[in-house]
């Protein structure tokens, strides 16, 4: 519950203090007064957004700070999952400055707008007159159903999976969008693979292919060089050979000497590589042969080699293999994308097939909290002078409309009157009927969610007489398991209230502001007495202001 309220430089109230208590605490004032700005002071301790329009006309900064009790709330699991210190009690601060500088604070922790609004959201329920005809939408329905059963795991289940669900549907169309690219692709590319696969590259003996093909064309040359060669080294009357051995002779007599025998053992072995270069060249020149149809395959060869080296745009057969493999692997990623996607397919199908057997489950729950829900705010409407009115959830299970909800489609339906025919309530409802039927239906509700602050801002509007006196009676009822704030016109709901806050403004010279107070047990009796006579204080009025707090007072 909401223990402290304090705002500071917050629109026209330039600083109040309030302290809440719990049960039913009514706010009143005339119309224009500002009770609207202390909903939006509160709604900004909620997370709401704000600008700078906000602040207080002349002041830097304006603080709104909030003090709850949370005890007996279970909400520390909640603080723990947005890492937020739990504390008893919670102190939330939020401040802005002209400059648009927006800060919260839980607990002196800095937190963003999310975690606020996730704190705030099981704090306080704000109901105004909006949210009262919310009812009448499709999608508030079905939440009033499923908040019938706040918590239960079914539907974090749900959620979960179909988070899992949405996650793999989109892994599943990426994947297809990037195969359709590659299959576009693949035709070219299995041309391309094909065409090097049939010329059979090999990087050992095709990076040697010019060196063979220019020895094959050359080889009359290169016999008649070698046959030059062996006259030199050791064929010729003059060769190296010969001239070596007679040099060899001649150092022969003097061997003795161990100078000149190093000199000899030289020429000796300059005798044997002389002799086997000699021997060498002829063996090479013994495997030469001209062979023009290997000349002619080794130019065939590396014309074929040259195309492939401009198509690829490579320079080396080096590069022309990297290409190939580059060109192998894409192709092979192709199928194993077609893999994946075979595999995402089962895993999307599997998927769905355990979402809608949760959905199924969630249909039986929605159907139970239907029953329930219609059952317990009937007895409520007949406390509100609507004691024939009708009303019914209409769910259809649609297995082929699976959303993030399940899959169901809800109407409520609804008739005042005895024997009529149940119709959608947004077709036959009037602005009262939705006003008492979501009253009802947000009472139950409430307990479901164990919220432990309620404001109701208007809530009650096309209300009055009777009906707003039973209603006030509910809302004091409703302030026995919630602090219940509600803000009204109506002078039998405020003399339910078990306190009464009075908004009013004060204007010195060119300065207006907005305050509130809390009024006494005499003062309530005026302030209400004011409302039943149109604010004119006469002794019949103050009377029955009296005699309405007693009412109001007890049940």
């Amino acid at each position: 519950m909401i223990k402290n309220l304090s705002i500071k430089n917050f629109a026209l109230i330039e600083n109040l203090q309030l302290e809440f208590q719990t049960g039913l605490t009514s706010i009143t004032g005339e119309t224009g007064a500002g009770k609207s700005i202390l909903l939006g002071a509160i709604g900004l301790i909620l997370g709401n957004r704000a600008d700078t329009s906000s602040i207080s006309e002349g002041a830097e900064k304006c603080i709104i700070e909030a003090e709850f009790d949370l005890t007996n709330h279970n909400l520390s699991a909640i603080f723990e999952s947005l890492d937020v210190d739990y504390e008893n009690p919670c102190i939330i601060r939020r401040e802005l400055t002209v400059q648009g500088k927006s800060r919260a604070f839980i607990n002196d922790t800095p937190v963003g707008l999310a975690d606020l609004k996730m704190i705030g959201s099981n704090l306080v329920e704000i109901q105004t007159q909006n949210t009262t005809t919310l009812v009448s939408h499709k999608s508030e329905q079905l939440k009033l159903l499923d908040d019938y059963h706040y918590g239960n795991n079914l539907y974090s289940e749900y959620s979960a999976l179909w988070k899992s669900y949405l996650n793999k549907s989109k892994q599943l169309e990426q994947t297809r969008v990037q195969l359709n690219d590659l299959k576009a692709q693949n035709d070219f590319k299995s041309f391309l693979f094909n065409e090097i696969e049939t010329f059979n590259l090999n990087v050992e003996s095709d990076s040697k292919l010019d060196e063979e093909l220019q020895l094959l064309s050359e080889v009359a040359e290169i016999k008649s060089a070698l046959n030059g060669l062996q006259d030199l080294l050791s064929d010729s009357e003059y060769s190296v050979q010969n001239n070596l051995i007679s040099g060899a002779g001649l150092l022969k007599p003097f061997s003795n000497n161990s100078d000149l025998n190093s000199l000899w053992q030289r020429l000796k072995s300059l005798q044997e590589e002389v002799l086997d270069l000699s021997r060498e060249s002829e063996r090479f020149k013994e495997r030469l042969s001209e062979d023009p149809e290997r000349l002619a395959l080794l130019n065939d060869r590396s014309a074929e080699l040259d195309r492939l080296f401009k198509k690829h745009q490579c320079q080396s057969v080096f590069e022309l293999a990297q290409k190939f493999q580059v060109l192998g692997q894409e192709l092979e990623s192709t199928e194993t994308l077609e893999q994946l996607e075979i595999e995402l397919a089962k895993d999307v199908s599997k998927l769905h097939v355990e979402l809608s057997i949760l959905a199924r489950k969630l249909h039986d729950l929605r159907l139970s909290a239907a029953k329930n829900l219609t059952d317990r705010a009937k007895t409520i409407l007949e406390q509100l002078a609507m004691p024939h009115a009708q009303i019914q959830f209409e769910i259809e299970f649609q297995e082929k409309s699976l959303n993030d909800k399940g899959a169901n489609q809800v109407s409520l339906l609804f008739n005042a009157n005895p024997g009529g025919k149940l119709q959608p309530v947004e077709l036959v409802a009037s602005g009262g009927e939705l006003s008492r039927l979501n009253f009802a239906f947000r009472s139950l509700i409430s307990g479901s969610k164990y919220l432990p602050t309620l404001i109701y801002d208007e809530a009650d509007t096309g209300i009055s007489g009777e009906i707003a006196g039973k209603m006030g009676l509910l809302f004091r009822q409703l302030g026995q398991r919630h602090q219940v704030i509600c803000i009204s016109h109506l002078p039998q709901v405020a003399a339910s209230g078990d306190h009464q806050f009075e908004v009013y403004k004060q204007i010195e010279g060119l300065k207006t502001q907005t305050s509130i107070r809390v009024l006494n047990e005499n003062e309530r009796v005026n302030s209400i007495a004011k409302m039943l006579s149109s604010a004119e204080l006469t002794d019949a009025s103050i009377n029955n202001a009296r005699e309405l707090l007693k009412i109001q007072s007890t049940f």
